[in-house]
């Protein structure tokens, strides 16, 4: 895999706390939250991105 959403993900996982999950929006956007608990985080400005990317935490 490689791209935009590789890279991404690669810049949420650089501002994710060890043992915990961070989700972009548009992966927000595509889940079940009848099944999977979540909560908006933050906006963050990522490296690479021209706009500040909205990050959701899956509630464990």
């Amino acid at each position: 895999m490689f791209g935009d959403s590789v890279n991404l993900a690669a810049r949420i996982e650089s501002v994710t706390p060890a043992g915990e999950t961070y989700l972009s929006q548009a992966a927000w956007l595509a889940l079940n939250k009848a099944e999977v608990s979540t909560e908006f985080v933050d906006s963050f400005s990522l490296k690479g991105m021209s706009e500040p990317e909205k990050v959701y935490r899956i509630n464990q």
